[in-house]
């Protein structure tokens, strides 16, 4: 797993930060939850984890991650360009660690979560901390457990939405790509 870690440049959540991720967005049985950056499956395993009930979609671009995501527990695991994914499907919630950073368009990640959503869902996601929401959120502190390929690190946030609604216009303004 270390080997896929190093090759594919990603920022994995660890185990303690998507539990507590999960404990805030606490999904019930038959929730359809939604992953939209899987990776290693450490966020679906929490999910899993708290509530085996749940349907967890798991999307993932690299498909060496597939059977992580399996044995993690995904109900349904697509391999494919999350921003590729038609906007009619609605999930009860959303928990994920989105790309950003290295001319990522987090905005458009943000934005296709929001519309997938069923209409007062619920989203916890790890953000930049300069990414300005123009939501309700709250805001829960933590640090970076990585650094960047220059050395820095990006200070981040985990960010929790209540009763999501449709979007009709970006949610979401000066955030760094």
């Amino acid at each position: 797993m270390e080997t896929l870690k190093r090759d594919y440049k990603k920022f994995f959540t660890p185990s303690y930060i998507a539990k507590y991720m999960v404990g805030l967005l606490n999904p019930q049985t038959g929730d359809a939850i939604l992953e939209p950056s899987a990776g290693d499956g450490a966020i679906v395993r929490a999910i899993k984890e708290r509530n085996a009930g749940c349907i967890v979609f798991a999307f993932e671009l690299n498909e060496d991650y597939k059977p992580y995501l399996r044995n993690a527990g995904a109900n349904i695991v697509v391999i494919k360009d999350f921003l590729e994914t038609p906007d009619y499907a609605k999930f009860t919630s959303c928990c994920a660690n989105p790309p950003f950073g290295n001319g990522i368009d987090l905005q458009a990640h943000f934005d296709l979560m929001c519309k997938l959503v069923k209409k007062d869902g619920k989203m916890v996601m790890i953000l930049p901390n300069d990414f300005e929401l123009n939501i309700e959120h709250k805001v829960h502190p933590i640090e970076n457990w990585s650094t960047n390929k220059d050395g820095t690190t990006t200070p981040i946030k985990i960010v929790e939405f209540l009763n999501v609604q449709p979007i009709e216009k970006p949610l979401c303004g000066k955030g760094k790509k």
